[in-house]
Parts: C-alpha cells; structure tokens; sequence
C-alpha cells in the first residue's frame, strides 16, 4: 500500500503537489523560509505520527484496512459562510439524525439511535483531514443563521479514509467514544488539580483549565447503504485557529503551540503521573484550551489501533521536557527508557543577572548553566562566568525547559540536553 504525501519549501506555485497529494491519499505540508529548520522538524514529526497511525490500523485490522476510500478535495475555508444558496445546495446534502445513547441498563453497554430524528445538513467534502479520517460540517442550517445569534447546531463528522468496517455504533465506539470518555474524565481531575494548586500558590494567573467538546455517535440517513443507515462520530464545532499539540508517538509542535501547547503537555504528563504510568493522553488538539479528538496510550493497549502502549509513551518523554507547569503541578519526572518515576519536578534556577527568566545559556568551557537568553550578550561584556568569574569561550543555548540542577553540567549531560 502507498500512501503519498508532500512537503514543498520556498516561494512557488503549489498546486502540483497538492495535486499530488490529494491523488496519492496524503497531505500536502509547506515550508516556509523563516525559522525552516523548525518547521521541518514539525513536518516531518507530523508524518511519523501519520505512518505510525496508518501502521497500527493495519496490524489491528488487516487487508481491510487496505482498502482506501476514494480520495476528497477539500472544501474551500469557510464556504459554509460566504456561499450562495445554490452553491450551499452543491455543497451539503440533507439527511436525518439521531444520537446512539446507551441502552439503560445493558451490561454490554450496546448503543442504540434514541429520539426522532433531526434534519441535518452534511457537506459533501472535508474542511480538514487527518492521518486516518476527514473532517466534515455537519449544520442544522445551510449557511450562517438568518438572524445574527439564531440558535445553530453545529458539529464536525469525522469519517475513515479506510474501510475499516465501521458497520455498527459499537464499532464506532471502540475507536472513538472509548478514548474521548476516558480524556473527559482525565480533564475533570486535571482541572481539579489546578485549582487546588492555585488555592495553595495564591497564583489566579497560573495554569488554564482544560475542557474537552462534547463527542458522540450519531446514525444518519444514507440511501447508499443495504440499511439506509450509517455510523459516524460527531463532536462541536470549535470556531478559531485549529492546531494539534502533540501526537500518539511524540510529535510536539514546538513551532507554534504557544502557551497552550504548554498546557497540553503539563496536562499529558499528569496523566501518567495520576494514573500512575498506566494511562498517557495524548494527541491533543483544538483551539486554545478546548480540545479534542484525543487518544489514550495505556500499558494494556485497550484503547484502539491508535494507543501505541509503551512504545507510545517511551516517544511522549523522550521529546517532553518539563517547564514550569510541571513542577507547579508537583509532577514526578520520568525515565523515557525505563518508564520509571523520579522525584518532582524542580523549578528551574532563575538567571544570575535578573533572578527572573529561567537559566538557558551555558558558559564554555566551564559549563555554568547561569543566564537566561536576554542577559546573556550584554552580561558578557567582559566576556566573564557571572559564577566562576573565569573567561567565556562561547555560550550554548539549551532552550526554556533548561532543568533546575547544578549549576555546572558534566559533559554526559551537557551532551544529553543539547541532543
């Protein structure tokens, strides 16, 4: 099986490997000029996490997972809300729907359509894909409301690439309502966490709260198939800049998570620190705080052809590096071999010069970790160790999670944080 995709760099006409990329059933990534090295880095991190997804749903389903749908052009952005009429006819089919809930009082939890049904409108292509599905609007209106503030249902289908016989809502669950229930309730207790560390700190502009969209199966009307029915999960529509934070097999988008790319990882290491290293939540990904779509990597594999286990979480630590949203939740550090919990997290030393911005520089050759990066050019003038006093070859940077330890690195370590 081959499943292309593309990645262009520099200042040029595009279209071809889009083109290219729609055709071969992938994605089309562009490079920019500034900062490529890091952007590259996050490309390529992105199609790891891809290959690996693709990779697992093969082992867990087998030659049906072979079998790629057709692939989707992408809708044009926002055409839901700059369409004319006849276009919004062209661009989204009506359909009914019904939410699956499950059955009161069954053991095995078996989910069934509950309600009359809704009249729906699903848009014929994705606004958006993934590794393995596309993203669908799903409206109870075409178009924007008529009347500003008109009360508007308004979801995202994810659909399979792949015909991975998806042939019932039970089906449905165990790749998708499984791992969202489990990250709800991981939220719940880390938003619960925050707050007592505020209470203690006294500090109202520490870490955000977290919320994960509400997510459901849904069963619609679909004259294609021998049931007239199909299944699909369907999730809110979150409006803004969508971005994913990490992923299954330790992808960190360090190019533009900002302050709740940092969330999303203090939020993955509380999990495995709450769960006590069984459970790590990953692949977050939303609009700000609010997230969702997200996977569960656990020791016993039980979450779907995504949960990558042990391997998974080995990825998640070795790219992790744990800032100040760590040691302010008090987590515990962890081997990314071996798994196993350290002590806490430190707080990292502050710079030597303002004692406020965490220490980022290294002074060579005698390897004193002790400024941060806006004191270090104009510290040096003379080129002297503001520790030892002994003259400065050069500074090396080691970024913003610089840990909180001694202030002279061993060659070992200084080899292992530049790495």
């Amino acid at each position: 099986m081959l499943v292309l995709h593309c990645v262009g760099v520099g200042s040029f006409d595009t279209s071809c490997l889009r083109r290219l990329a729609v055709a071969g059933g992938g994605s089309f990534h562009h490079g920019c000029d500034a900062g490529i090295a890091d952007h590259l880095q996050g490309i390529f991190c992105r199609l790891s996490a891809s290959v690996s997804a693709l990779r697992g749903t093969l082992l867990e389903l087998g030659d049906e997972a072979l079998k790629p749908l057709p692939a989707k052009l992408l809708e044009a952005p926002e055409a839901w809300k700059t369409a004319s009429q006849k276009e919004l006819d062209d661009i989204s089919q009506p359909c009914w729907s019904w939410p699956c809930v499950e059955t009161p009082g069954s053991s095995s939890g078996s989910l069934v359509p509950q309600g009359d049904g809704k009249r729906m409108f699903l848009h014929r292509q994705p606004f958006a894909q993934g590794a393995l599905r596309y993203a669908f609007h799903f409206r109870s209106v075409q178009g924007c409301p008529a009347e500003p503030g008109g009360k508007v249902v308004h979801l995202v289908v994810k659909e399979s690439k792949y015909a991975t016989g998806h042939r019932s809502p039970e089906d449905v669950r165990k790749f998708f309502l499984q791992n969202h229930r489990r990250a709800e309730e991981l939220a719940r207790e880390f938003n619960q966490a925050v707050r007592s560390m505020k209470e203690r700190d006294k500090d109202e502009s520490a870490i955000r709260e977290i919320q994960f969209v509400k997510a459901h199966v849904m069963q619609i009307s679909d004259p294609a198939e021998d049931s007239a029915f199909r299944y699909v999960t369907a999730e809110k529509y979150i409006p803004g800049p969508y971005m994913k934070f990490n992923g299954n097999d330790g992808f960190v988008n360090r190019v533009s998570g900002g302050e709740a790319g940092q969330i999303a990882a203090a939020f993955s290491h509380f999990t495995f620190d709450h769960t006590g290293g069984k459970e790590l939540c990953v692949d977050i990904q939303g609009v700000g705080t609010r997230w969702t779509d997200p996977q569960i990597n656990s020791r016993a594999r039980k979450f779907g052809v995504a949960d990558l286990g042990e391997a998974g979480m080995r990825r998640f630590f070795q790219s992790h590096s744990c800032g100040r949203m760590c040691w302010s939740l008090q987590l515990r550090t962890v081997s990314p071999q071996s798994l196993q919990f350290g002590e806490v997290v430190r707080p990292p030393q502050p710079c030597v010069v303002c004692l406020s911005a965490p220490r980022t520089q290294v002074c060579l050759p005698c390897r004193h970790l002790c400024l941060c990066d806006e004191c270090a050019p104009a510290s040096l003038w003379p080129a002297k160790c503001p520790i030892c006093r002994r003259g400065v070859e050069g500074l090396v940077p080691l970024g913003a999670e610089a840990p909180g330890g001694p202030t002279f690195l061993r060659e070992s370590q200084l080899a292992r944080m530049m790495a």
